[in-house]
């Protein structure tokens, strides 16, 4: 019982049950699931655009091949006449009504007409790779003719906010707009309520 001692409790606990909510948080989790959802939709819309890219870049190059086909047909038809030609020149050459000139200047169209041919079929030949590969590596080969229909009453003008684009650039701007809010999330106070229930 001197001043030394000290009063002291043994075997001191305590029981029970907390429970912790916010109230109040400066709208930081909201605007965090709202920028979860706009992600989302972000993610689908670039899946979209993809697919879109792909099917645009394969009409494109499919559109490109006819052309050439038609190119080529046509160079080949004109290779033919300078052939012909080329051939009716060295007759004449022979029959002494041309000169050596005319046979160079003939050869030499012939030549380049030739050379033309070659460059098509080689295009030809790049784009059916091309195709080949954006088609998942699949031989393509034989194209068949298509008809396109420029008929301008048919054609609809498909409004900014249809394109994928323009959806991805608004989505992104939301996603920045959120950012923000929550950033500004951080000046309010939080409130939270406790509750404690013990023995």
């Amino acid at each position: 019982t001197g001043s030394y001692e000290i009063a002291t409790t043994n075997d001191l606990y305590a029981g029970g049950i907390s429970y912790n909510i916010i109230l109040f948080d400066g709208f930081s989790r909201q605007n965090e699931y709202k920028i979860s959802d706009i992600a989302h939709n972000n993610s689908m819309l670039k899946i979209k655009l993809a697919k879109e890219e792909l099917i645009y870049n394969v009409k494109s190059l499919y559109v490109a091949l006819l052309s050439l086909n038609e190119q080529l047909t046509s160079q080949r038809m004109n290779t033919e006449s300078q052939t012909n030609l080329y051939k009716k020149v060295l007759q004449e050459y022979k029959l002494g009504s041309k000169s050596k000139l005319d046979i160079l200047k003939s050869k030499n169209s012939y030549q380049e007409s030739k050379s033309n041919e070659d460059k098509i079929q080689a295009n030809i030949e790049i784009l059916n790779s091309t195709l080949s590969m954006l088609i998942g590596g699949e031989e393509f080969s034989n194209i068949s003719d298509i008809e396109i229909d420029m008929d301008k009453e048919n054609i609809k003008q498909s409004s900014i906010n249809e394109l994928s684009r323009f959806k991805l650039a608004q989505e992104k701007n939301k996603i920045s707009m959120k950012k923000i809010a929550k950033a500004k999330s951080f000046y309010y106070p939080v409130v939270d309520f406790k509750a404690y229930y013990g023995y």
